[in-house]
Parts: structure tokens; C-alpha cells; sequence
């Protein structure tokens, strides 16, 4: 048994939406909050927060996408694969086995070491 067999199974584990809180905490870790006033959303409008749909804030009446001009914004990858690639990449595999691994492409896997490098080396930009 090699020392990768286990990590497509750990992919399995991982939920979508489990996923997508991790993402947008690494984002936004002070939870759901308008970015313009810094004001926590009401708890009924958290659900379209974290489904990244258009948000309303009640307090300065602004609309927003909650990961727009984020490093998540026009992300076509599933929460699911890009945390289990942020995971690989601070295991320290490299980005050939995480090719093989994700069916991503060499460019996608690229970027998304750079990003996550640089997200690693910024403090985490709170979207208030």
C-alpha cells in the first residue's frame, strides 16, 4: 500500500458545504457581514451568505455578493476540491500528484498554489 492510497478516500469525506464555510472563513472570518459597514447580517439572510448569492445589508442598504473580488470570486472549482487541494499543498505534495488526484489542470493547480500562498502570507482580508 503506497502512501497516497488513503487521500482519495479523505476527498469523500469532505462535504460541499463544510467546504464552503471553510472557504468563505478564510475570507470572511468574521462571519456574515456587509463589507461596506462592517454590520453581521441578520441570521435569516446568512443562508443566501454562504450560498454566495446576492446579499442585502438592512443597515446601509447595500447589495453584494458575499466572495466577489475575493480569491474566490468566478470560481468554477467545487469547495469540495479546493480545500482538499489547500490541504494537499501544505502536506507539501506537489503539484504533479495533485493533477493526478483532482483531474485538475496544470494551470488550475498552479494558480491555486499562488493564491494560497498568498492568502497564507497576508493576514485574511475580513469582508467588514
Amino acid at each position: 500500500m503506497d502512501n497516497y492510497s488513503v487521500i482519495p478516500s479523505l476527498e469523500s469525506l469532505l462535504s460541499e458545504s463544510a467546504c464552503r464555510r471553510f472557504a468563505f472563513g478564510l475570507v470572511c472570518p468574521g462571519g456574515p457581514r456587509c463589507p461596506r459597514c462592517s454590520t453581521i447580517l441578520d441570521p435569516r439572510r446568512h443562508e443566501r451568505f454562504y450560498g454566495n448569492q446576492v446579499s442585502f445589508c438592512s443597515h446601509c442598504l447595500r447589495k453584494f455578493v458575499p466572495l466577489g473580488g475575493t480569491v474566490f470570486s468566478s470560481c468554477k472549482i467545487s469547495f469540495r476540491v479546493i480545500v482538499l487541494m489547500l490541504y494537499l499543498f501544505d502536506l507539501g505534495y506537489r503539484n504533479a500528484r495533485i493533477i493526478e488526484m483532482t483531474d485538475l489542470s496544470k494551470d488550475s493547480v498552479q494558480k491555486w498554489r499562488r493564491k494560497w500562498l498568498s492568502l497564507k502570507q497576508t493576514e485574511m482580508v475580513d469582508c467588514g
